[in-house]
């Protein structure tokens, strides 16, 4: 028996209507296996690991964006292992908007079980607000968003990177465009 791992994906933002389209957004992540959904949060004054499960698609004041299919193991104990080994670097405490949020936390478990993470746009806005965190409130930085949804029906769309993207509606994308989908053209290419 095989299981699937699945990315749920959750807009933080209303400002995802707009950025998604480039590439960029707000994104709460959980990694969904048999049945259940596993991210990461926390504080600094909370204690112990910040990794919990959840009923997958229910976390409340979440929008749900869309679920991608990762991979699949032949095991829960290969999750489980995973699982263990991943947690002891996810402190509740240590939770850091930019630096070790619920994102880090699922390309982490992602990479331990599929050798593969996360597709790169979940997480720009950390990487990219990394280099300006002076300008962040300490407060704004150490605190889950998620800890301080929406779910209509879903349809499934493939896309051309090898992952199917189940959309649940996309309102802000009436034309269908997909960021960084198609040839593209390279500078100095007649």
């Amino acid at each position: 028996m095989s299981y699937k791992i699945i990315l749920n994906i959750y807009d933080l933002s209303p400002a995802n209507k707009y950025l998604y389209s480039v590439g960029l957004g707000f994104y709460h992540t959980g990694v969904e296996v048999n049945g259940k959904e596993w991210s990461f949060g926390g504080n600094p004054e909370m204690t112990g690991t910040g990794v919990f499960d959840s009923e997958p698609l229910s976390l409340e004041g979440e929008a749900y964006r869309a679920s991608v299919e990762l991979g699949t193991i032949s095991s829960m104990s290969e999750f489980y292992r995973a699982l263990e080994i991943v947690k002891q670097d996810f402190e509740a405490n240590q939770y850091n908007v930019l630096t070790k949020n619920c994102n880090h936390f699922s390309d982490a478990i992602c990479r331990k079980m599929l050798g593969r993470g996360i597709p790169g746009y979940i997480n720009r806005m950390a990487k990219m607000g990394s280099c300006c965190r002076c300008l962040i409130p300490k407060k704004m930085m150490n605190n889950d968003p998620v800890l301080s949804g929406n779910n209509p029906q879903s349809k499934a769309q493939n896309s051309s990177n090898g992952y199917q993207y189940n959309h649940i509606r996309d309102t802000s994308n009436p034309s269908g465009f997909q960021a960084f989908r198609g040839k593209g053209t390279r500078i100095g290419d007649a």
